[in-house]
């Protein structure tokens, strides 16, 4: 007994975040291009002062802003100024009673990440990225609609990503919801304050969108 009230209060005693053993706090920046409204969010709600100082609140809120995941914990952010991506429709043709449309999507601000699905159900499919067959379509059949959805690419493609997707042709209008994830870069954007941490926290792992700035943008076709 003894022993274990020791090994607890040394346990206690070095629980606390220290330069040498610093706390993970993850952090990342939204921006609706459309709204023109930004925000911070996270998904800590520990009672972390740096953190807390930017997401006051660890109170989960309904939302229906479509570029805040839900159940994240977020707080008003200051928008910033970025370029828009370059949206280019190189082709639109019917066939077998479908509208196909091929997209080239080049990012302005350097975003490693590329996220995109559609606003609604539209019975969208998707069959190429960058010029490659999506692997699901190559035994799917039409009564799997909206397989494909939502779409990420990762990495530089070295110019625009083409996508490739089609709609029944009775469909008028698609809107497609795009976001931009900058990983290396967000500090450009957003200013080297933005992620700057006192020593005894770091950046958490990329999985958790940590230190990352999104913008995201709404396509209609």
């Amino acid at each position: 007994g003894v022993l274990v009230l020791l090994f607890v209060g040394l346990g206690i005693l070095n629980s606390s975040a220290t330069p040498d053993r610093p706390t993970p706090t993850p952090l990342y920046y939204v921006m609706d291009r459309d709204q023109g409204v930004a925000w911070w969010v996270t998904q800590d709600d520990s009672d972390e002062e740096w953190l807390r100082a930017r997401v006051p609140s660890t109170e989960r809120v309904d939302h229906d802003e479509v570029f805040l995941p839900k159940g994240a914990l977020f707080a008003p952010a200051d928008p910033v100024e970025a370029e828009l991506p370059e949206i280019q429709v190189v082709r639109d043709t019917i066939l077998d009673g479908r509208r196909h449309l091929r997209i080239a999507i080049t990012s302005r601000i350097g975003a490693e990440v590329l996220f995109i699905r559609p606003v609604e159900e539209s019975g969208a499919l998707v069959h190429k990225v960058n010029e490659r067959e999506v692997e699901w379509m190559v035994e799917a059949t039409l009564d799997r609609r909206g397989m494909g959805w939502p779409l990420q690419h990762w990495g530089d493609p070295g110019g625009p990503v083409t996508l490739e997707f089609s709609v029944p042709k009775e469909v008028q209008t698609v809107e497609l919801l795009l976001e931009e994830g900058v990983y290396h870069g967000a500090a450009d954007l957003l200013g080297p304050e933005a992620f700057a941490r006192p020593p005894h926290l770091v950046s958490s792992s990329p999985a958790r969108k940590s230190d990352v700035a999104v913008f995201g943008s709404r396509i209609l076709f």
